[in-house]
């Protein structure tokens, strides 16, 4: 949704924009309204519970991408989405100890989350990362064009 590049203002009216800039903006605040109703930490911490006493991670390896993602910090407190189980024991050691505290704090996490969170912020940020993701396409694509062209001579 954020994705969702608005024309030129030569080629719609004014009142157009504004007729999609709104809708897109009700849309991302009613996202924020589910997200806030709907997402259950209990259930959340119920499934790593079960990952880590089984010691099975597989419903959890769609979260490997992360390891693409810069942290922040020192070494010692980066989380390894190579080892997605060890994160998980990790984040289990955490709320074992006070469940009811953890619960409490996700939840005013994210609530704080989606009562704060800007639109604008999120199509600036979005735009930032599309722009990341163009550069490192044509890089790739360069990359290849330049490898085809090394084995074809």
């Amino acid at each position: 949704m954020v994705a969702a590049k608005l024309p030129s203002s030569s080629s719609c009216t004014t009142s157009h924009l504004n007729a999609l800039r709104s809708s897109q903006r009700s849309t991302f605040d009613e996202i924020l309204k589910k997200v806030d109703r709907n997402c259950s930490f209990k259930e959340a911490l119920r499934c790593i519970e079960l990952a880590v006493k089984e010691g099975d991670d597989d419903t959890f390896q769609w979260m490997s991408w992360l390891r693409h993602l810069p942290q922040q910090g020192n070494a010692d407190n980066r989380i390894d989405f190579c080892n997605i189980l060890e994160a998980l024991e990790e984040l289990h050691e955490a709320f074992s100890s006070d469940p009811e505290q953890f619960l409490a704090d996700c939840t005013g996490f994210k609530s704080t989350f989606c009562r704060c969170v800007v639109y604008e912020d999120a199509c600036e940020n979005f735009e930032t990362l599309h722009q990341m993701y163009r550069t490192t396409r044509n890089q790739y694509m360069r990359g290849m064009l330049a490898l085809h062209g090394a084995h074809v001579n």
